[in-house]
């Protein structure tokens, strides 16, 4: 579906599937606090590129010393570069980002681009790995071939000898170069039982456990645009004109006595939807109460952006500690509205992982005499 403004999505790395809209005219992505689109990847720079809409058309400087690829091409710090529809940016060791200009459809570019994924090269100018080949077919020939080998059991008494002998037809030299072969053998199986008794156990207590390879990767990351949007969800309600004048008045209460705090912003903002459920629109009739609803969304979405963002941060930096705080403070706010909201269990599923890892340091800060 085409989009009104220009489009960016994650095609490889650990954002794969991300798609964040560009409707400012410029915009910082990088892995710092400070920047407008975050990057996950540890190898970007704190201030990886800037995307900027000049009159010459969407543009993207790179801002790293590490270098920003495009299409297969390195460019260096202050290079510029004019983008359109289907172009790869490259960023870290393996981000890939797909470029959709304003007005096309991001869906068909993301189709063109997988269908094109194998045949050429990817935004850091390395082909796909071939596929590994089918197993050769046997040659023609050769079950001829075979056959013209006679086994063991159909070769006359005479030839076998020269394969396997009695001991009794062996010289001393020969018993003893078989008993040490035999020997050996015993040693390799009972080697081969006693680490896959080894694997066995292993296997069972990873099963027993209940661990799996996986459950504390670092869930999505959410851009600034997509915690507005998801803080924006209204209830579905029925229509109920008593309860949505009740409602309306208990916000615009709480919002002429505004508070910066987003605990509050959160409740008047919840006030302000479950009136906007109950009257059965999409929006509000009256312009007075539609800006102080758009107004009071706005500063709650930056503060718990910050908030979010901050979590994130200190996450990605493995300050465990820090992290959990800032989650939890999130978390105790957003379980004022839906337990079932996107934004609520991804906020849920970085606290999870965070406290994980902060269980896992205590000991060792506790070893180290902290």
């Amino acid at each position: 579906m085409s989009r009104e403004y220009p489009e960016l999505i994650f095609v490889r790395g650990p954002q794969a599937g991300q798609r964040v809209e560009l409707s400012q005219r410029v915009l910082v992505l990088g892995r710092g606090g400070d920047a407008d689109i975050m990057l996950s990847e540890d190898f970007a720079s704190r201030q990886q590129a800037r995307y900027e809409l000049s009159p010459d058309g969407p543009g993207f400087e790179n801002l790293s010393a590490r270098g920003t690829w495009i299409n297969g091409k390195r460019f260096k710090a202050g290079k510029r570069v004019l983008l359109d529809t289907g172009d790869l940016i490259g960023v870290g060791k393996e981000t890939e980002i797909l470029y959709v200009a304003g007005g096309d459809d991001g869906d068909a570019a993301l189709a063109a681009y997988e269908a094109s994924a194998t045949m050429r090269r990817n935004a850091f100018n390395k082909r796909p790995k071939p596929p590994k080949p089918a197993a050769p077919a046997e040659a023609e020939g050769a079950p001829e071939a075979a056959a013209a080998i006679p086994a063991e059991a159909e070769r006359p008494a005479t030839e076998r000898k020269a394969f396997r002998k009695r001991p009794s037809e062996m010289s001393a030299g020969e018993r003893v170069a078989a008993q040490e072969g035999a020997r050996r053998r015993k040693i390799l199986i009972m080697l081969g039982a006693y680490f896959g008794v080894i694997l066995m156990v292993a296997i069972v207590l990873k099963v027993l456990t209940g661990s799996k390879k996986g459950t504390y990767d670092m869930p999505e990351m959410f851009q600034a645009e997509q915690v507005q949007k998801l803080l924006g969800e209204t209830p579905q309600k029925r229509a109920n004109p008593a309860r949505m004048r009740q409602r309306l008045e208990e916000a615009m209460n709480m919002y002429r006595q505004y508070s910066p705090r987003p605990a509050k912003l959160y409740t008047c903002v919840l006030a302000f939807q479950d009136a906007l459920a109950y009257s059965g629109n999409s929006f509000f009739q009256d312009r007075q109460n539609h800006d102080a609803y758009q107004d009071a969304l706005g500063k709650l979405g930056k503060g718990v952006w910050g908030m979010y963002k901050n979590g994130c941060l200190h996450e990605r930096e493995k300050e465990w500690e820090k992290a959990e705080a800032a989650f939890g403070e999130l978390l105790a706010i957003l379980a004022q509205g839906p337990k079932d909201s996107k934004l609520f269990r991804n906020v849920q599923d970085h606290q999870k992982r965070v406290k994980h890892f902060f269980a896992l340091e205590k000991p060792r800060q506790r070893g180290q005499g902290r």
